[in-house]
């Protein structure tokens, strides 16, 4: 009823525990549910009867993996690092940008990380101001919106969740000259995220005092009373990363060369980002244009130096390790879950779809996605070189 006459459709989720009595089900389903986001929730008595090779779990094990290798569905949610994360009985163990209980929302909102890169420096300062202001600006708007029922907007009200977060990340780092997914990418997040924890902390801490504090009952033992439950988010930012020209939150450039399927019609460009660090480095783009459409890879043209070439990786030539610790870092510092797709190659198999989920759960990630290049029809967006 949602979608009738809608060009961009309204989207759902369902995560479903793992005992489940229909979860084979809903796993073998799930990949034509194509409005529907579809979770499935693992908890260490999963693992641990996992690794005891119960005959039960290791099939919906191999069930649930080989359908991830197929179709990329359902994504995974863990369930003791989301609890670690839900404070209270009150809340609801959601996977999601932010952890919720029932009818509440979050207002989430990104920074542009491109935004605060001059000449090849990170101007953490005027980041540090942005976020302020993002966090009033998404405290605001709880105030003026438009709530679903009487009861999401006095759950709303009384816990105020925002989500400040960022997008851009993989092209900051091309005008930083840093390799994703590199040990100095880490530290670039350490003092990012650091910063944006610590000043979304004191901002909302100084407007508690100002306007009012939300519910203590819904912060960690221990944190000072502050304006908001939840503070920071990094959503996926599909739309709106298209709009601002940049990678969608935290993922890495999928193809600098990309073909895309809009409304039915299918065009080609060169990654913005890219585009503008060849202008700046006074490299003829079309040059590049030409041999990337003429099928050669980005390695073999002449004109790029070797120390860009060093930092021009895209998605799929990443190892599963480097998505999944950037992801695993990032996560160290915010509450909720991360959108983010650990893009495998199309040579993937079961067993690296396996690993890779092990990985996830061994490192603290709330949940993850994960997404074997072609193993869908009409991926909305294709790698070209």
């Amino acid at each position: 009823l949602l979608n009738p006459g809608r060009k961009r459709k309204a989207h759902s989720a369902v995560t479903l525990f793992h005992t489940h009595p229909k979860i084979i089900d809903f796993i073998k389903i799930s990949p034509q549910l194509t409005i529907t986001h579809t979770n499935i929730e693992l908890d260490d008595e999963f693992f641990d009867k996992l690794f005891d090779k119960d005959a039960t779990y290791v099939n919906l094990w191999n069930v649930l993996c080989e359908s991830i290798n197929n179709t990329g569905r359902p994504s995974i949610s863990f369930g003791a690092e989301k609890a670690k994360r839900s404070h209270t009985k009150l809340i609801n163990n959601v996977c999601g940008e932010s952890l919720l209980r029932e009818n509440e929302s979050a207002l989430i909102g990104s920074l542009n990380l491109t935004k605060f890169v001059v000449n090849g420096i990170f101007d953490f300062e005027r980041f540090q101001k942005l976020a302020r202001l993002g966090l009033r600006l998404l405290d605001n708007l709880h105030d003026i919106q438009d709530h679903a029922s009487p009861i999401v907007q006095e759950r709303c009200l009384e816990s105020r969740k925002v989500g400040v977060g960022v997008m851009g990340y993989s092209d900051a780092l091309l005008l930083l000259g840093i390799r994703y997914g590199s040990e100095e990418s880490f530290k670039f997040i350490e003092d990012l995220m650091s910063l944006l924890k610590s000043t979304l902390i004191d901002e909302s801490e100084q407007l508690g005092k100002e306007r009012g504090f939300c519910n203590t009952e819904l912060l960690a033992s221990g944190e000072n009373p502050r304006r908001n439950a939840s503070l920071m988010a990094i959503p996926a930012n599909g739309t709106l990363s298209l709009i601002a020209n940049v990678s969608g939150g935290i993922e890495p450039v999928f193809a600098y060369l990309i073909r895309q399927k809009v409304q039915d019609e299918v065009i080609y460009q060169l990654q913005p980002t890219f585009k503008r660090l060849l202008d700046s480095n006074n490299i003829d783009s079309q040059h590049v244009f030409d041999n990337l459409m003429s099928g050669n890879d980005i390695q073999s043209i002449e004109q790029l130096n070797p120390g860009m070439k060093n930092i021009l990786v895209i998605a799929n030539n990443l190892s599963t390790k480097d998505h999944i610790l950037t992801q695993a870092k990032f996560q160290s510092f915010i509450d909720g879950g991360i959108s983010k797709t650990i893009n495998l190659p199309n040579s993937a198999s079961i067993d690296d779809i396996k690993n890779a989920i092990l990985l996830a759960e061994e490192k603290g990630c709330i949940g993850i996605s994960l997404y074997r290049n072609e193993s869908l029809q009409d991926q909305p967006t294709q790698m070209v070189r």
